[in-house]
């Protein structure tokens, strides 16, 4: 099974499981299980990545990577709180960002943002809750 097929299928699988996952202020959304960034070019490509408290504003995480073509994804460490995100993609130094929130999920989310040709397209699956890696959902500041 390829990268493409895989992505597919958890996608559509993931749509019809969805069990909700509580924040700490009681509020439904989603919880970011896993997150990977995927290069779909043929060359290397540098993105930007920002991880922000959607209803704050306030930034979890910032950070630049570099993906090599080729790669089936970059795995970003649990760097994010169980609270409900923005995630924000962009080309390195390009002005405009391309986002994903998980407060119009429900479940634990895998989330998987693919850079393309012609921008960033995230792609979602929902996993069981709860989530299994608890250490990966602290408060996290830079």
């Amino acid at each position: 099974m390829n990268r493409r097929q895989f992505i597919e299928g958890s996608a559509i699988a993931g749509s019809g499981v969805m069990a909700g996952c509580l924040g700490g202020s009681g509020e439904s959304h989603g919880t970011l299980q896993r997150f990977l960034l995927i290069n779909d070019r043929d060359e290397s490509v540098t993105v930007e990545l920002r991880l922000e408290h959607n209803n704050t504003d306030e930034v979890v995480h910032e950070d630049t990577y570099k993906l090599d073509s080729g790669v089936d994804g970059t795995p970003i460490d649990c760097v994010w709180p169980d609270e409900p995100l923005r995630i924000r993609v962009r080309e390195a130094e390009s002005g405009d960002w391309d986002e994903f929130t998980t407060a119009d999920s429900a479940g634990c989310v895998i989330l998987f943002a693919e850079i393309h040709d012609y921008g960033i397209a995230f792609f979602r699956s929902i996993e069981e809750c709860p989530v299994r890696s608890p250490d990966c959902h602290t408060d996290v500041k830079k």
